[in-house]
């Protein structure tokens, strides 16, 4: 079993996960590393981050087992 990891938001949980590796990526894709132009990035918040997953502009931290990771800031579109 993996360490349950979690991204939040505003010290609330917006997700979580047990399985080690999706949780890394989403916060990969928040923070804007993933994208190879400014425009997919922006389509990314607004379409999935904002609409699906109810994030929004702000910190947000990835949390392992209660410890943050890492931070990044998703800025307004």
């Amino acid at each position: 079993m993996n360490a349950t990891q979690e991204l939040r938001q505003n010290g609330k949980t917006v997700l979580h996960s047990e399985d080690g590796i999706s949780l890394r990526m989403i916060f990969n894709n928040l923070a804007g590393r993933n994208f190879d132009s400014p425009a997919e990035y922006r389509d990314y918040l607004q379409h999935v981050a904002f609409a699906q997953m109810h994030f929004q502009p702000g910190v947000v931290e990835f949390v392992e087992q209660g410890k943050i990771l890492d931070k990044a800031v998703i800025q307004p579109l």
